[in-house]
């Protein structure tokens, strides 16, 4: 358990990117290691068993011709390097990564024990949900102790030792946004984020349940602070979806086809670009009304 005094915090956001861009470069090290290798070796291993190689005269030529065998390569570094690499040390003794240990962080458990390589796995992989989602897992913050997505969903912590609470305290509500001071404390903003809340309706309980009594949906309440968090997510995932919309809606019909698209067409194309787009600015300003009509036409 974390003791009082001089002992655990919540790593910031500029440590994680630090360690994380650490550990990429000790990644491409061990790569470009690999590949140094095969070349002095003359290259006796390529993709040419199993796919059409050709030389790589261009990038367009490596990307078109060769995508199966640099789809493969990427996944092979991913199962083989990277995963082993990530799971093994983050539930080893070190609890971190060699970024994450020269930025003085590691990884635990909620409790700030150590995890076993099951949780590291997961949380290994549900990094995916957080880099598919425009990078806003890992940039939101799903709770008061800097989760980003994947750490809440593993229920993991990533904790820096030997700095004193008292110095780099955390606010008593949670921040929207992972920075370096993350959000204010106001004592409103710490009441209205208590307790849990329903993704339907929006109604608040003091316990968590499998039901919501307001409007009887057949989900789990949330974590209030972590609903707030994905209606911040998806108020840019919307915003992002609606704007791109629309702007392949003019494009279609200015420049593919010179406005000759039937009006239906036309109509939906910038029918579902303002619906995503007011769907998304109104989730910033903590109105969810597209999401839950999402959920309501496909999750119920």
């Amino acid at each position: 358990m974390m003791s009082a005094g001089w002992s655990n915090a919540y790593g910031s956001f500029t440590r994680r990117a630090t360690a994380r861009f650490i550990d990429l470069a000790v990644v491409l090290l061990v790569c470009a290691s690999f590949y140094l290798a095969d070349f002095e070796l003359g290259f006796p291993l390529k993709y040419s068993t199993l796919f059409e190689y050709r030389p790589v005269l261009s990038f367009y030529i490596f990307m078109t011709y060769d995508f199966p065998g640099v789809s493969m390569t990427f996944i092979a570094v991913k199962l083989f390097l990277v995963f082993p690499y990530f799971a093994l040390m983050e539930s080893g003794r070190w609890q971190g990564t060699l970024g994450k240990r020269l930025m003085d962080i590691n990884v635990t458990g909620l409790d700030g024990d150590r995890i076993s390589f099951g949780r590291a796995t997961a949380r290994y992989f549900l990094k995916t949900i957080s880099a598919v989602l425009f990078m806003l897992g890992y940039l939101i913050s799903f709770s008061d102790k800097r989760q980003t997505l994947h750490d809440y969903l593993a229920r993991t912590l990533v904790l820096k030792r030997n700095v004193s609470p008292g110095y780099y305290a955390m606010p008593t509500w949670s921040s929207r946004w992972m920075f370096e001071t993350p959000g204010v404390s106001a004592s409103e903003h710490a009441a209205a984020s208590q307790g849990y809340q329903c993704a339907f309706c929006g109604h608040r309980e003091n316990e968590r349940s499998l039901h919501c009594q307001n409007c009887r949906a057949s989900i789990p309440l949330g974590e209030t602070r972590v609903v707030l968090g994905l209606g911040l997510m998806n108020g840019i995932i919307f915003s992002i979806i609606g704007t791109v919309v629309l702007i392949i809606g003019v494009r279609v019909i200015s420049f593919v086809i010179d406005g000759d698209t039937p009006w239906p067409i036309d109509a939906l194309i910038f029918g579902v670009g303002f619906l995503f787009t007011a769907g998304g600015v109104s989730a910033l300003f903590g109105k969810n009304w597209l999401a839950r009509l999402l959920m309501v036409l496909f999750a119920r």
